[in-house]
């Protein structure tokens, strides 16, 4: 359970800063029914902070299946993987521009 608030300033830098995208399957939130929501990358419960560095815009989907774990295995190898840890929208498009 959150016990941090996140403020509505914070909450719009994020929403703008992943152009209102979901950070980790990239899904435009007019695009889900439930639209994006803001969301703590490594969760409170394992120390994660409020700030915009920890904090990432999220799906519904994405962010229940992410749950408040940092670190799960990935399907078939088994091999431990960190959770939450997406490149985001912005530096997804930079690599594109680069390339």
């Amino acid at each position: 359970m959150s016990t941090g608030y996140i403020g509505a300033d914070l909450r719009r830098l994020v929403a703008l800063r992943a152009e209102r995208l979901c950070e980790h399957c990239l899904i435009h939130e007019d695009d889900t029914f439930y639209g994006c929501e803001v969301d703590h990358i490594i969760s409170e419960k394992h120390g994660g902070p409020t700030r915009e560095d920890n904090l990432a815009y999220a799906c519904l989907f994405c962010k229940r299946n992410k749950g408040s774990d940092i670190a799960s295995l990935e399907p078939g190898t088994d091999r431990l993987v960190e959770v939450g840890r997406y490149p985001t929208a912005a530096a997804l498009r930079r690599i594109k521009d680069q390339g």
